[in-house]
């Protein structure tokens, strides 16, 4: 979740002369420690660039360019030493007040790429900075001429301090789905509040909420009858007219707030009820009365199979079991998830239904979830609203309204609430919470803390308070919460580190595969690998893919059959960051069905990308990787492991991801695939740089491989090597001779290597290879006749296995 640290600061009363707002690193610090963990700090630029560099200039003088008829020379005072600058604009004229891109200054327009400004001559003449237009400086889209300022501006001023731009930085929390109490910046001020009171004497500071004790209806002639006929899922609904209102655009103050937080601005209505919501945590909808057939409001779900339209114009096929908001006739909106087309606020809408609702998590979740809306509003209805700001929010938007867009509250507020929320309650006692701490918790402690976060007093003792729980602490029912909050307030650096830590001892359990596993990584580390930690959910799959029935998005519904998928999504991500020259691994878990039921196996994934060795001084033609760099790899990982060279084969199969696929095997046991990715699958991820990939199912090498690689003496007899030629048919590889080589001679024969490949016309249908064999006795020197016996017995196989002719 996304917060504007000034727009927070906004929340926060400082008494005295204590220090605030705070700085926006030192406010992070404390929301991080105080259990709303910052994943992000980010300097929001109302314009791209923030101006840097732009400032005031006043024209000096004017003058033609003595090359150019277009062209213009201009002295420019930007509160230090004349500038001349060359400008091709019409409208520059001795005296205005202008913005000058000094040079050095990036600049990033509306409509092109952005550029600096750099000291040049133009036609022979010097230039040093330029005169600009509003859409050369991302303003505006005008290009008619340069902007000309107010006649007082000031020569050197910032251009940014002039236009008055926001200074704001954005904060983003990645929150847990239990803090529903901190979905709003009130929320999160609150939790502010208390530690910055805990941490500093005399409690100087104190949450302030903007006041509705004003809020009066004009008139009551508008009224809009509302029914909810299920109450389980929608205990409260609130709402209230506004007639004669102008829809515009919202004021810079309002649009810059919401643009903070990631929003886009769309017109004063919808964006006042955004603004509602991240202030309050209660979400608002909008609709526009003319569009409410019979002036009635029905909340209750509709027949299954009905056709509704939502705002993004997606025709969505109702379950039955969504809670919808409809008028006489027809659905109006999902309730607490989307809206719909039909009756949406737009700039033409004069008369403004407000509505403000609490709804049951659950029924949000799922049609959420169903139909794949993951909105603003469900996000907080799934965690739990707080019911007791439910007229605060309507009351407050219906007042902004009025003041922005004009018009009149036409209606008292209606609030359909049967049976109100009666807030939990909880014994919290001091001896029990200082067993459950580690740390000694007492009354002048905890007291201060809770009551800054809203929680009630009842009943006190020297022993426990009795607590009143509010609305947004809906997850607050035990003791060990109360102590959780007293905690993170204060600080779980309060927590001593005990001198002595007891554990039970796991059992022995067999640690092959921990081993195996664990020589695998620091091979693929020594070899320049970084290894990465990917999500098992993907997009959805092929048919075979096992599906997840309650997914967490659509984006991720599927159980990946292969680590490729997720090494692909790693591999993009750091392309659009400018790092092209990749080598990563990961071992994780792939899931398929099998026999009618599912599968999980573990495999070893390795992908490599760009150059081998970059640009360098040594390499100025940087070299790329190909298959042969992943037999490679692959033939040294399982040598490693314990394989013997002679159980590793490589056998071509068909892969559509893939080129120059490969199926590994050991000894008969099919073990990975090997390949280049093919371009089809990378321009689906927008890859612009080839990738390999390998692949290794750990499992079935954890059954293969001998374990520890031993040491053994160097042979105390000698190798023999002898070379033979032969012409085998298309089709044969050379994996099927080693392996028909190994299978032949296993006691004498050490190694076969190629060493060279011949096609020609002279040889239609075949091709002449050229091998080596090395043959070793451990217990004597060979001798000629065992060894051309051996060599004859290779060459009968050859011959009545593969069809090969030996070539004289």
């Amino acid at each position: 979740m996304k917060i504007s640290h000034r727009w927070l600061w906004e929340y926060i009363d400082i008494s005295g002369d204590h220090p605030g707002p705070l700085p926006v690193r030192e406010t992070a610090d404390l929301l991080t420690g105080c259990g709303l963990e910052v994943e992000s700090v980010e300097k929001y630029e109302a314009v791209k660039g923030g101006l840097s560099g732009v400032v005031v200039g006043k024209v000096l003088g004017k003058r033609t360019h003595p090359n150019a008829d277009k062209l213009c020379i201009a002295d420019v005072d930007t509160g230090g030493d004349p500038l001349q600058i060359v400008c091709g604009a019409p409208n520059v004229a001795e005296g205005q007040k202008v913005f000058v891109a000094t040079v050095g200054t990036m600049l990033y327009p509306r409509n092109g790429t952005e550029f600096t400004i750099k000291k040049s001559r133009i036609r022979g003449e010097a230039s040093e900075g330029m005169i600009c237009a509003e859409d050369e400086l991302g303003l505006g889209e005008s290009h008619d001429g340069i902007m000309v300022l107010d006649p007082q501006a000031v020569p050197g001023t910032p251009a940014a301090e002039y236009l008055d731009l926001p200074d704001d930085d954005t904060i983003e929390i990645g929150l847990t789905p239990n803090r529903a109490d901190a979905t709003s910046h009130i929320g999160v001020a609150r939790d502010l509040v208390a530690v910055l009171n805990y941490r500093t004497p005399g409690r100087p500071y104190a949450l302030k909420i903007p006041s509705v004790d004003s809020f009066k209806p004009d008139r009551d002639d508008m009224p809009v009858n509302v029914r909810v006929e299920d109450t389980e899922a929608c205990p409260r609904y609130a709402g209230v007219t506004l007639a004669g209102i102008r829809n515009g655009e919202s004021p810079s103050w309002l649009r810059d707030r919401l643009s903070a937080i990631g929003l886009t601005p769309i017109n004063s209505v919808v964006d006042i009820t955004n603004y509602i919501l991240f202030e309050t945590g209660q979400p608002l909808h909008a609709f526009d009365v003319d569009r409410i057939a019979g002036r009635q409001v029905v909340v209750k779900p509709l027949q299954a199979g009905m056709p509704f339209t939502t705002l993004d114009e997606v025709e969505r096929k109702l379950t039955g079991n969504e809670l919808m908001i409809c008028d006489a006739e027809n659905g109006m909106c999902m309730a607490g998830v989307f809206g719909g087309l039909r009756s949406g606020i737009t700039g033409e809408t004069v008369n403004v239904f407000l509505e403000s609702a609490i709804f049951n998590p659950a029924s949000i979740r799922k049609t959420a979830k169903h139909h794949g809306l993951h909105t603003d509003a469900s996000f907080r209805f799934e965690r739990g609203v707080d019911p007791g700001m439910t007229l605060f929010a309507i009351r407050r938007a219906a007042m902004m309204i009025r003041e922005l867009c004009g018009g009149a509250i036409a209606s008292d507020v209606s609030d359909a609430y049967p049976e109100p929320v009666k807030p939990s309650k909880v014994r919290f006692r001091f001896e029990k919470a200082t067993r459950l701490a580690g740390i000694g918790i007492t009354a002048q402690d905890a007291g201060p803390v809770l009551s800054d976060l809203g929680m009630k007093v009842t009943s006190e003792t020297p022993v426990y308070f009795d607590l009143e729980m509010p609305g947004y602490k809906n997850d607050m029912l035990h003791e060990a919460d109360i102590t959780e909050e007293v905690l993170r307030i204060g600080g779980y650096d309060r927590i001593p580190v005990p001198s002595k830590m007891n554990m039970p001892m796991p059992a022995t359990t067999d640690q092959a595969k921990e081993i195996l596993d664990r020589k695998l990584s620091h091979f693929m580390v020594s070899r320049g690998f970084f290894e990465m930690m990917t999500n098992s959910l993907v997009q959805d799959g092929e048919a075979q893919a096992v599906r997840l029935l309650n997914p967490v998005s659509a984006d991720h519904g599927t159980m990946r059959q292969s680590l490729l998928a997720s090494g692909l999504d790693a591999v993009a991500y750091n392309c659009n960051r400018k790092q092209t020259d990749l080598r990563l691994f990961q071992v994780g878990k792939a899931y398929g069905r099998h026999n009618g039921g599912t599968e999980e196996r573990e495999s070893l994934s390795m992908l490599v990308s760009g150059s081998r060795y970059g640009d360098t001084w040594i390499t100025h033609s940087p070299e790329g990787y190909d298959i042969y760099y992943m037999k490679s790899l692959v033939t040294s990982l399982l040598e490693m492991a314990g394989v013997a060279e002679r159980d590793i084969g490589f056998s071509p199969m068909e892969d559509s991801r893939l080129f120059d696929a490969l199926t590994i095997t050991l000894g008969r046991t099919t073990a990975g695939m090997a390949g280049g990715v093919s371009s089809a699958l990378l321009s689906q991820y927008d890859i612009p740089v080839p990738v390999f990939y390998a692949e290794l199912n750990t499992a079935n090498l954890a059954g293969v491989a001998p374990g520890m690689a031993t040491v053994s003496e160097a042979p105390r007899f000698p190798e023999v090597r002898r070379d033979l030629s032969m012409i085998i048919p298309d089709g044969v590889t050379y994996a099927s001779i080693e392996q028909l080589a190994f299978a032949t001679e296993k006691k004498l024969l050490k190694q076969v290597s190629l060493f060279d490949v011949y096609k020609g016309d002279k040889l239609a249908g075949g091709q002449s290879y050229a091998l080596r064999f090395t043959l070793l006795d451990k217990d004597r020197t060979l001798d000629e006749k065992t060894i051309d016996k051996t060599m004859q017995k290779l060459v009968r196989a050859f011959e009545s296995k593969l069809g090969a002719r030996i070539r004289g």
